[in-house]
């Protein structure tokens, strides 16, 4: 499996804690969808290959919705 790319960031003051999440509101009667889980790499100094920064530690993992990418 190819490397999971990421947008790069532009910030005037460096790189953001994170990114946003694009996540719906949480609803009692959604329904289940199918999910993919892929591990984002980060460098030794906590940034994702876009330029935002996670920090160091435990893994960090992607999880997209059926037809996301």
């Amino acid at each position: 499996m190819s490397a999971l790319k990421l947008p790069a960031v532009n910030c005037q003051y460096g790189a953001p804690m994170g990114r946003d999440s694009n996540l719906p509101p949480c609803d009692e009667r959604a329904q289940p969808i199918k999910m993919t889980l892929r591990q984002v790499y980060l460098d030794r100094g906590g940034y994702d290959n876009g330029g935002a920064y996670w920090g160091t530690g435990e893994p960090l993992y992607y999880a997209a919705g059926e037809g996301e990418t």
